[in-house]
């Protein structure tokens, strides 16, 4: 016998839950997993679970006991045994496994929640294993010194000396042509970190 929880109340729940990486990656496994469902040995190697199908075992165990507290008590199996993972998935043996399959309520909470499910099974690409949130956006503070050039003071120099370089005596516009016309670098004779910090010229 198995609950039937919403998906709005599975939403709350993953809103309430503070998920390790193995978790996501369990999750991320269902989504991705043919029909979602999964045996302990996939589902071990879809997560990347060390430790084989006793890990995923305890791996789903653990996920799905962070459910309990939000989504209240599993009904009594009779047998003893909690079968915590009855909070993620149905269950049944089959083909001497026993396969998990996803929630359809939790499914739909995960995909309300931003995670994505694998777009083809058919396709040969390699599904992403964990579903990651990024915040962005922190602020953080720098500081820097920009010395404004004067204006008047390169144009006066053009005026001048002409666009033509006092070094070599190259005009930009003889090698790029009318688009380079009146452009130059204007460097002080004296630099101008020297002029501001107060040193004397070299």
């Amino acid at each position: 016998m198995y609950p039937n929880w919403s998906a709005a109340e599975f939403a709350c729940a993953l809103d309430h839950i503070r998920l390790t990486d193995n978790n996501r990656r369990i999750l991320q496994a269902f989504l991705d997993a043919p029909e979602h469902t999964l045996t302990a040995h996939s589902l071990a190697r879809a997560a990347a679970l060390k430790g084989g199908r006793t890990a995923a075992n305890l791996r789903i165990g653990e996920l799905a006991r962070k459910f309990a507290p939000l989504l209240g008590p599993l009904p009594d199996e009779g047998d003893g045994n909690p079968h915590w993972w009855r909070y993620i998935a149905a269950g049944k043996w089959r083909d001497g496994h026993f396969h998990w399959t996803l929630r359809p309520s939790l499914k739909v909470a995960l995909l309300t929640n931003g995670w994505e499910e694998a777009a083809s099974h058919e396709s040969g690409e390699i599904p992403l294993l964990v579903a990651q949130t990024y915040r962005e956006g922190s602020l953080r503070q720098i500081q820097v010194n920009a010395y404004e050039r004067n204006p008047a003071a390169r144009a006066a120099c053009i005026n001048y000396f002409g666009t033509a370089c006092q070094i070599c005596e190259t005009d930009l516009v003889d090698i790029y042509g009318d688009v380079a016309r009146g452009y130059i670098q204007v460097h002080h004779l004296r630099p101008l970190r020297r002029v501001l910090s107060g040193q004397s010229p070299d």
